[in-house]
């Protein structure tokens, strides 16, 4: 039986293609505050599967794990951090192939 954690991260799985769909609409990566590089990479580890999210070491208050997905600059490897579950419902309220709501 999958724990808690695991439970939580298959609930708010995003793939690639979401996260692109989603930092194009509302969140666009922009300049790194650090090298002012325009070049960012998502943790992808294997084609067509989830992205890889991160435990940010906070709970919510039921005690689940507050999950990131991290974008990394291709120049410096500086980390930018968005809560996974914003993202999923953003996703989950603006489906592909339907009008984008902006700044939700």
């Amino acid at each position: 039986m999958p724990s808690s954690d695991e439970t939580e991260t298959q609930k708010l799985a995003i793939y690639f293609d979401e996260a692109v769909r989603f930092f194009k609409s509302q969140s666009s990566p922009g300049e790194c505050p650090m090298c002012k590089s325009v070049s960012w990479a998502l943790p992808s580890e294997i084609e067509g599967s989830p992205l890889s999210l991160s435990d940010s070491g906070m709970r919510t208050l039921d005690d689940s794990p507050v999950l990131e997905l991290k974008i990394i600059c291709n120049v410096c490897g500086f980390l930018r951090a968005h809560r996974a579950s914003f993202i999923r419902e953003w996703l989950d309220k603006n489906p592909a192939g339907d009008e984008v709501t902006e700044n939700v």
